[in-house]
């Protein structure tokens, strides 16, 4: 039963049996577990991936369950690889950053056309690439290099308006009838372009449309396989390796469904570890070395139907109920290097981070001891030659070692780790796809749009979650909190925010008190109402020589905006009035002060992996705030 569908049984069933039909909703309501708008998100969170990075690896193998298969050359990874995403051009000299590349290859004696980017071959065409000229002419794509400027992601091409002409006869071939009919050629709907549009983002006065779109994947019979890698699964049946997302990608996306019996390729190669992708030098930003790893095709069932192996950014269930029994430490082992942190050890430059949740007031009854061997923790271990401070502002300068975050008593022979989780922190959904994506400033995305995103699962979730009750509560109640999403630094991300929002879902039906709790300790609340790093008026002034007060802000909105109120009022909402006839102050200024005690020394908690946040941050946007400084707390009574 949808959201409207339950509105009008509610309405039906009020009419004929009364209140205590709406009663009987309002219980039934509350006994649903509340809709998490971050779990909406992160199943739906499956983004392509070109190299380990921050949030995670990239999975699964080829070989193995849930691994992905697409049936288009090509990703909008490849434009911003190509084209690059902050500038329309491609670089200063106009050249290809990573470039399309088109050779003519002879195939069983038969010309075909090896489609590359970079030096690697995506697909091999029996026909050239074709565009359309300034004069309506097809021409054949020649020998060379290209830059691709924009794509569809789907075997074929859906820009611009399909060219539509009478045709009485669905024949494609617009035969002058009255109706109006798609033309088409060789099964392609004949368009007409926005060539504006497309010289825009190609930042050329000379972009060309290609005909038929994004290219199908095909290796041709008698195309020498043995130097590449590709795996045969033509043999599977369609409950081993299905078709999703079917509407959006006109059935070009695949999902494999079991282990393979080996990990071994055709020609008898492993597969590559994911966890090795690398499209960027580590120690540059953006644009690095270009070592694209070697693509895996595979035969998929059917009539020579083939496709590339889609490589996904992993992320894990990681819920305070069931916290990574590693905390994430084997992906950030896996996906070490070796660089220029002078360390002196190989592969101990930090790639992706630990995905251990700090213990905050929320986890901490669920945290538990982990004896794995490659368990993490968060927050580093003391440095003690302070040689290897965090610089990943600016990941050219310094990395970070893994050292810092693998503790010598963790494995089974040892104390163990703390290990936690975090409220929603669920795993995607593999059958739901590509949905959403993540910030990656190194591939400088703008292909997605954050704010977009944080409104489609607002609308999605509230419209259509059964939980109608509980979402009518967290709206009401994200209406009294002062926390914006619009004007923090992270606002451009999408996870974070959406679990500020959440902290008002996850408490619809609990006390006040867990409100307030919840939203206090909310790292974009300590930041927007400034009581991030406020310090105690002893440590100022014992230590630093100063007289200076904690920030008095929070302290101050706390109890305007979210308790008490300005105004003493009778329970009927009127002011309570003096003997004066003026209203009665619920506060003043010495309850500020005292308030204001109350939120000195908190900070934000370690960034970690597992979740979309601010990428170059080494703090956290999504875990609740911590104290982080005992001499700057203000114990005295309050």
């Amino acid at each position: 039963m949808n959201s409207m569908d339950e509105i009008n049984a509610l309405e039906s069933s009020i009419a004929s049996s009364g209140q205590k039909a709406l009663a009987l909703w309002i219980q039934n309501q509350q006994s649903l577990t509340p809709s998490s708008h971050r779990a909406f998100f992160r199943q739906r969170l499956s983004p392509r991936a070109v190299e380990s990075y921050i949030y995670g690896i990239p999975g699964p193998k080829a070989c193995m369950n849930n691994a992905r298969f697409r049936r288009f050359a090509f990703t909008y990874k490849d434009v911003e690889m190509s084209r690059s995403a902050n500038t329309h051009v491609a670089d200063s000299t106009g050249m290809p950053l990573t470039p399309m590349k088109i050779e003519t290859v002879d195939v069983a004696g038969v010309n075909h056309y090896a489609i590359k980017f970079g030096d690697q071959v995506r697909t091999v065409l029996p026909n050239p690439l074709q565009y359309e000229d300034m004069y309506g002419s097809t021409v054949s794509l020649p020998d060379g290099s290209y830059t691709i400027c924009n794509l569809d992601e789907f075997v074929g091409d859906n820009s611009g308006n399909v060219l539509e002409e009478g045709g009485g006869v669905a024949d494609g071939k617009g035969d002058g009838a009255t109706a109006t009919e798609n033309i088409k050629n060789s099964g392609q709907q004949v368009r007409d372009y926005d060539r504006n549009a497309c010289n825009e983002k190609c930042g050329s006065s000379d972009a060309k449309f290609i005909r038929g779109g994004n290219p199908e994947v095909i290796l041709p019979e008698g195309f020498d396989t043995t130097t590449l890698s590709w795996v045969d699964l033509s043999s599977l049946t369609s409950t081993e390796i299905v078709n999703i997302n079917s509407e959006r990608t006109h059935d070009a996306s695949w999902l494999l469904q079991k282990d393979l019996d080996t990990c071994l390729d055709a020609n008898g190669d492993e597969f590559p570890d994911p966890a090795g992708l690398a499209y960027t030098d580590l120690f540059s930003y953006g644009r690095g070395k270009y070592n694209l790893d070697k693509p895996i095709f595979a035969k998929l069932p059917g009539v020579s139907k083939w496709a590339l192996h889609d490589f996904r950014t992993q992320f894990k269930a990681n819920t305070p109920e069931n916290p990574l029994e590693d905390g994430g430490g084997t992906a950030m082992k896996a996906a070490a290097r070796s660089g220029d942190n002078d360390d002196g050890n190989p592969n101990t430059d930090l790639v992706v981070r630990c995905s251990n949740v700090p213990r905050n007031i929320f986890n901490e009854g669920q945290c538990r001891i982990s004896y794995h061997e490659d368990a993490c923790q968060s927050t580093p271990l003391p440095d003690p030659n302070d040689s290897y401070r965090i610089k990943m502002n600016d990941p050219g300068t310094s990395l970070e070692t893994t050292w810092k975050y693998l503790p010598s008593y963790a494995g089974p022979d040892n104390g163990g780790v703390v290990v936690c989780g975090s409220d929603n922190e669920v795993a995607p959904i593999p059958t739901e796809d590509d949905h959403f994506d993540v910030t990656n400033r190194k591939m400088e995305s703008n292909s997605i749009d954050a704010f977009a995103q944080k409104s489609n699962v607002w609308v999605e979730v509230v419209l259509g979650a059964q939980d109608q009750l509980c979402q009518r509560l967290a709206f009401g109640l994200s209406k009294i909190f002062a926390t914006s999403t619009e004007t923090n630094t992270d606002s451009g991300n999408s996870e974070t925010n959406i679990a500020v929002y959440d902290n008002f879902v996850n408490s619809c039906f609990s006390t006040y008190k867990e409100v307030v709790t919840r939203a206090s300790f909310n790292q974009e609340m300590a930041e927007q109402l400034t009581f991030i790093h406020s310090k105690a008026v002893h440590l100022e002034w014992h230590i630093r020589g100063k007289l200076a007060w904690p920030d008095e802000n929070y302290g101050r909105e706390n109890l305007q905006l979210h308790n008490i109120g300005l105004v003493k009022l009778h329970d009927d909402g009127t002011p309570v009035l003096n003997q004066y006839g003026r209203k009665e102050a619920n506060y003043d200024q010495k309850h500020i002060f005292e308030a204001s005690k109350i939120w000195t020394s908190f900070g934000a908690s370690r960034r970690r992996a597992n979740y979309e946040d601010l990428d170059r941050a080494t703090t956290s946007y999504l875990d609740p705030i911590q104290i982080n400084e005992v001499r700057g707390r203000d114990w005295l009574p309050k």
